[in-house]
C-alpha cells in the first residue's frame, strides 16, 4: 500500500522542485512586478497552511482515499494551468490550486500511514512517503530545467499536469480505503 502513496509524493514534491527553474521565465514572460512574484511564490506555502486543518477533518470526515486521488486534480489543474498563465491573477490562483491539492494530498497520506502503522513501527511505515516528497523535491528543479530545455517552458507545465492526471487513475485504481470507521466531531450532530 505504501508505494503508490509514495509515488504520489515523489511526484507532488517534485512539483515544488520543477516550478523553480522554470518560473523565473513564465513571471517575465508575462511581465510581473518583483512584488507580485513575491506574493506568486508565497501562494503555494499559504494555500497549503490554510488547507492543513480543513483537509484533516475532511480527511476524517469522508476517508483517505478520495483525498488520495482527488486532491491530484487540483495539483493538476494548478500546474498544467501555470502554462496557461496570462496575468498575475491567473499564475496566483494556480499556486494556491496546488498549495490546496498538496495540503489534501499530504494529510490523507499521513493518516493513512497512521492506520496501516502500529506504534512500534509508525517511524519506519511514514519514512518512504516523507523521504518520497523531499526527493521529489531535490530532484525537481534539475528534471524542471531539463524538461523546459527540451520541451518548451509551458509544455513543462503541461506535461507535469497531465502526469498527475494519470496518477489520479493509479490512485483511484490501486488504493483502498485505511480507515476503519468515519469519525465523528463534537459539533456535528448526525
Amino acid at each position: 500500500r505504501t508505494v503508490p502513496i509514495a509515488i504520489s509524493m515523489l511526484l507532488v514534491g517534485s512539483s515544488v522542485g520543477i516550478v523553480t527553474p522554470v518560473m523565473p521565465f513564465v513571471v517575465d514572460s508575462i511581465g510581473l512586478s518583483p512584488g507580485q512574484y513575491g506574493v506568486v511564490v508565497s501562494a503555494f506555502a499559504l494555500a497549503k497552511i490554510v488547507g492543513n486543518v480543513p483537509s484533516a477533518i475532511l480527511v476524517e470526515r469522508h476517508g483517505r482515499k478520495p483525498y488520495l486521488v482527488h486532491s491530484l486534480l487540483l495539483v493538476s489543474l494548478g500546474v498544467g494551468g501555470i502554462g496557461l498563465a496570462t496575468q498575475f491573477e491567473h499564475l496566483f490562483v494556480c499556486r494556491l490550486f496546488t498549495g490546496l491539492g498538496v495540503a489534501a494530498l499530504s494529510t490523507a497520506a499521513t493518516m493513512t500511514m497512521a492506520d496501516i502503522s502500529t506504534p512500534l513501527n509508525r517511524a519506519s511505515t511514514m519514512a518512504p512517503i516523507m523521504s518520497a516528497f523531499a526527493a521529489g523535491t531535490a530532484f525537481g528543479p534539475a528534471l524542471g530545467g531539463l524538461m523546459a530545455d527540451r520541451l518548451g517552458i509551458s509544455e513543462t507545465f503541461y506535461v507535469v499536469g497531465a502526469s498527475y492526471l494519470g496518477l489520479t487513475l493509479v490512485n483511484n485504481y490501486l488504493l483502498v480505503e485505511t480507515q476503519a470507521r468515519p469519525m465523528t466531531f463534537p459539533w456535528h450532530k448526525g
